[in-house]
């Protein structure tokens, strides 16, 4: 599979990656050993040094169940928009991973043409 993955929506772009995207920004991917390493484990990096000018990131990666996280959202999808560069990002990991253990946690489907959110 692609480390990431790029469409047009609508006339917007929307990156779909695991972790973080950061557009031609070198200095975005310093402390990682490399663009790939960022893709796959970038957190909080991926929302002050990543994002795509006038377009939208959806990731997982950090489960907006884990207080602890930056993307903390009580287990509901986390959104942020940058008005710098016009990116909105979406961490869509609402824990489903954890079902076994905590069986309120969910699969979540974020609809690109509206952003419409599902829960599952």
């Amino acid at each position: 599979m692609p480390y990431y993955k790029k469409l047009d929506v609508d006339g917007r772009t929307c990156i779909i990656v695991h972790a973080g995207y950061p557009e031609g920004d070198e200095k975005a991917v310093e402390g990682y050993e490399s663009r790939k390493q960022f893709y796959l484990y970038a957190r909080e990096e991926s929302i002050r040094s990543g994002g795509l000018k006038n377009g939208m990131v959806i990731a997982g990666h950090t489960p907006t169940i884990l207080k602890a996280e930056f993307a903390y959202n009580e287990g509901k999808v986390f959104r942020i928009y940058d008005a710098k560069k016009g990116c909105v990002f979406y961490d869509i990991d609402c824990g489903c991973v954890f079902r076994s253990i905590r069986p309120d946690e969910r699969l979540t489907c974020l609809r690109l043409e509206d952003e419409k959110i599902f829960y599952g």
